[in-house]
């Protein structure tokens, strides 16, 4: 399966140390077009400027509204590496090779870092989407139970059905809820015998949605690493939030 784009980051050819990057480049994307994995892939080269540095505020919005790994050849600044590594690391995966001998070095990169997003890398834990799709869907309904003067709730047995990957369980839904209470982000309250469910405080649960992300609520990402199944971290840009 080809995947969509793959970028490779490099130093400019201004610069007298790597006057041969570009030759060497286009021998890397010869080598490519003689690969049919790599057929329909869009190759997108970038150089970083004469510091070797780049604005990573640009990139992160590049990459996010066309995710494909990202390969640093050569030198660069490592602090703007590692910013850039982590502002992306639910979205795509970042090496890097620092002494490529040849350019088939720069390839095999490439085709690991390829192999890693087929396989669906960067991965999430499955526990984590299962919450997420279930803060989506009660924020989708507006099924607010925390500060709201009024006060909104799902029935427990309606929380399953619709929103979630075919590969969620109804059992695998339930449990979330359960630890989504149990961390204060959800409400519920008992009404003819059966159980429903409401979103907490909006100032809690906003930066959820906004960030697609529990960062910093350690009840629920304690949870996450219980459990052992992993999906691709980019199914939760797949999850409609209004």
């Amino acid at each position: 399966m080809t995947i969509p784009c793959i970028y490779i980051y490099h130093p400019p050819e201004t610069r007298s140390d790597y006057a041969h990057i570009n030759h060497q480049l286009a021998k890397l994307d010869s080598l490519m077009n003689q690969n049919p994995n790599w057929d329909n892939c869009d190759v997108i080269t970038i150089p970083l400027d004469d510091q070797l540095g780049f604005d990573v505020a640009n990139e992160v919005r590049r990459i996010k509204e066309k995710p494909g790994p990202i390969i640093f050849i050569y030198k660069y600044q490592r602090k703007l590496y590692t910013k850039l590594s982590d502002k992306l690391c639910r979205v795509v995966n970042v090496y890097s090779i620092e002494k490529p001998t040849c350019e088939a070095n720069i390839l095999e990169m490439c085709n690991q870092a390829a192999d890693a997003h087929r396989a669906g890398e960067p991965r999430i834990p499955k526990r984590e989407l299962i919450a997420f799709c279930i803060i989506a869907k009660l924020a989708r309904g507006d099924y607010w139970a925390g500060e709201s003067m009024n006060k909104a709730f799902l029935y427990k047995e309606d929380l399953p059905k619709g929103g979630f990957p075919s590969f969620i369980s109804k059992s695998d839904v339930f449990n979330a809820a359960d630890a989504l209470f149990n961390a204060e982000l959800l409400k519920r309250k008992s009404s003819n015998g059966k159980l429903k469910y409401g979103l907490s405080n909006k100032s809690t649960i906003q930066p959820i949605i906004d960030n697609r992300s529990f960062s910093g609520n350690r009840k629920m990402i304690k949870w996450f690493q219980k459990g052992s199944e992993t999906v691709p971290a980019r199914e939760l840009e797949n999850i409609t939030l209004y």
